[in-house]
């Protein structure tokens, strides 16, 4: 006698339906992935350049002046033992580009007037590695005016200017004053177009886009909002420079913040409008510079670059009145650059006053 099964396979158009069920589930994810992924790669670099933005702040501080780039070219050379930018250096690092500027119309024969375009110098500011590169591997390119970056270029009252262009993506000014940009810090997004690699090798432009403006060496650069159209309007780059409407003027904003006993930090969420972060009443801390110069057992070799560090005798204490209590981040590193002309033995240190509860 025949007995019929109770079990039966999938029919074809049933096991059509549902590996296209898990097709679909499986695109979808796969694209929910990829947009987590780029949004986290954007998050990475945005980060990157705004403690990068920082360190120019502390290394103008301590330095007088801006580095300058690094060589793009070779990744155990780029940043070089011998300063580029010492009193003796006339030539850029291999790699670097340098751009000629006009002023009123004329080329001008002051090699100081050039723009130098690089990549950014992690071992001359002491940066960690990892932050040369942007969220997807490459270099961040790094312009600057060269005459920013000699000895003591960045001393004077108001601080000194530069000769770079930022303009938008009509091509209009967005400086607080046109051609007037100290530096540009770029990274070219997830195309990389005009990047540098790791390896020392440069990522074609995207001719006739927005985003090959920044890799043209032309002096200008372009912030623009973020489009991957493609044609003219693609834009992927993310940029920050240094202006009054940049809200990153350095020295300018160093000193509003430290007359409201705050310290500059324009990345923290709950910065002000200039980029001044209270501490936190019940464990906060400032973070001041302090320096050493000539001989060491002398008191007036200690000098407070930054508050609420002050000198008290042969060394550096807090701001009085605040409460805070004084520690010394990390040790003693050698800043030759900023003593004197010529150089005389330094040290400098970041120095933290954290409040006591």
């Amino acid at each position: 006698m025949l007995v019929k099964s109770r079990h039966r396979g999938f029919s074809l158009i049933e096991l059509a339906v549902v590996l296209t069920i898990v097709g679909l589930l499986l695109t979808a994810f796969l694209r929910f992935y990829a947009i987590m992924d780029e949004k986290q790669r954007i998050e990475t670099t945005r980060t990157r350049l705004a403690e990068i933005r920082t360190s120019m702040i502390y290394y103008v501080l301590t330095h007088n002046r801006l580095p300058c780039p690094a060589s793009p070219l070779n990744p155990r050379t780029a940043d070089q033992e011998k300063d580029p930018c010492g009193p003796d250096a006339s030539d850029p690092p291999d790699g670097v580009d340098t751009h000629t500027v006009m002023l009123e119309g004329r080329i001008q024969t002051d090699e100081s007037l050039d723009i130098w375009t690089g990549v950014v110098p992690v071992r001359d500011m002491q940066l960690d590695p990892q932050l040369a590169v942007d969220g997807w591997g490459n270099r961040f390119s790094y312009a600057v005016s060269r005459n920013l970056t000699l000895p003591f270029g960045m001393r004077g009252n108001p601080v000194p200017k530069g000769h770079i262009s930022v303009v938008d993506e009509n091509g209009a000014n967005i400086l607080a004053v046109p051609d007037t940009g100290r530096y540009v810090v770029i990274s070219h997004g997830p195309s990389g177009g005009g990047a540098w690699t790791r390896d020392g090798k440069r990522r074609p432009c995207q001719p006739g886009t927005l985003a090959s403006k920044n890799c043209e060496n032309s002096g200008a650069f372009v912030i623009a909002p973020f489009s991957s159209a493609p044609g003219e309007r693609f834009f992927d780059n993310i940029v920050v420079n240094d202006d009054v409407n940049a809200g990153g003027t350095l020295l300018d904003h160093i000193a509003i913040c430290t007359r409201k006993l705050m310290f500059f930090e324009p990345g923290e969420p709950t910065a002000d409008k200039e980029g001044c972060v209270h501490a936190e009443e019940d464990n906060g801390a400032w973070h001041g510079i302090c320096v050493k110069t000539g001989d060491p057992n002398a008191e007036e070799s200690v000098k407070a670059l930054l508050r609420p560090a002050i000198v008290e005798g042969k060394t550096c204490g807090c701001l009085q009145g605040l409460g805070l209590a004084p520690i010394l981040a990390g040790t003693w590193l050698q800043a030759p650059e900023i003593a004197s002309h010529p150089p005389v033995n330094a040290m400098m240190s970041l120095y933290t006053c954290v409040r006591q509860k």
